[in-house]
């Protein structure tokens, strides 16, 4: 494109923080609390949101991107961050996100994310071969990145907690929030080839 290497960034839980959202509509439309830092896993697999069908999931998911602008952004440092990155990289956005190409593109210009493209993907298949490094919560994203000799930093949420190991045996290293993103991508083993 233009000389520059390309990260692909994933979207929900690694930029916007659409996960507090959907547990605010969850609260609203069937009275059930849980708390984000309580997953160890898949969402529906808390004790509280077993009741939870996947059609309701989906549907207040698809429902919170109509919303969009009341969604957060994961880390209040991703703006700055960002804006310094797109110096050296190009910026692909990958989601497997409910949301609308327009009301994903509407909440990155609302939070001053730059960004070159969004790419809308299945829900686990992110992988492209223009993409040369990932930033993803999910780590079967990343290590599947990495079979295919690409790069991945996992940035860490509480559902990736027990899959931090696996990472560290494939040589995923973890940030636990963006300025730990850049930090790596400064470091040797991300360093430009």
């Amino acid at each position: 494109m233009n000389g520059k290497s390309t990260l692909g960034i994933d979207l929900e839980g690694t930029l916007a923080d659409a996960v507090s959202s959907w547990l605010a509509l969850v609260k609203q439309r069937h009275g059930i609390e849980a708390r984000k830092e309580e997953f160890r896993g898949h969402m529906l697999d808390h004790p509280n949101l077993k009741l939870i069908s996947h059609e309701q999931y989906t549907e207040m998911f698809r429902d919170i991107w109509a919303d969009w602008h009341t969604i957060n952004l994961e880390d209040p440092d991703e703006p700055a961050v960002l804006k310094r990155l797109k110096e050296r990289y190009n910026i692909y956005i990958l989601t497997a996100s409910l949301g609308q190409r327009e009301q994903i593109e509407s909440w990155m210009n609302k939070n001053g994310l730059p960004f070159d493209k969004i790419v809308k993907t299945e829900v686990g298949r992110k992988t492209l071969p223009k993409v040369d490094i990932y930033v993803d919560d999910f780590f079967d994203v990343l290590k599947d990145a990495v079979s295919e000799g690409k790069k991945g930093i996992m940035l860490w949420q509480t559902w990736n907690d027990k899959r931090a190991s696996k990472a560290n045996e494939l040589g995923i290293p973890i940030a636990k929030n963006w300025k730990g993103v850049e930090q790596l991508l400064s470091g040797s083993s991300f360093s430009e080839d």
